[in-house]
């Protein structure tokens, strides 16, 4: 804010320079926290595989960066539907085989 536009400007100049001035920091702080964040996961990884017994799986890092905004609708709704035909083949699947190992015969159906 200059000189002249906090001695001669508007009133609510002063204000607005302030607001703007807090969201700049807020941001800031997101952008470190969200950093804190990946390094958190990073050293968290590393010490999983540091520490992991001998013959299991190593942990991995993210494969893809934190999701910062909402999926679309459609998105959302074509994975969920996805998601359902996937738990449904699997229950099917699971049926099956309970039926195999219990002898059941499922061509009667």
């Amino acid at each position: 804010m200059t000189y002249e536009q906090y001695w001669y400007g508007e009133p609510y100049l002063a204000r607005d320079y302030v607001n703007a001035h807090k969201l700049n920091i807020e941001r800031k702080n997101q952008e470190l926290w969200l950093q804190g964040l990946y390094i958190y996961n990073a050293v968290g990884t590393v010490m999983a595989n540091a520490f992991r017994n001998k013959g299991s799986t190593p942990a991995k890092y993210l494969e893809q960066p934190i999701e910062i905004f909402p999926k679309q609708v459609e998105d959302t709704e074509q994975e969920a539907i996805k998601q359902r035909e996937k738990v449904i083949n699997s229950l099917t699947n699971w049926k099956k085989a309970w039926d195999i190992a219990k002898g059941k015969n499922n061509n009667a159906r």
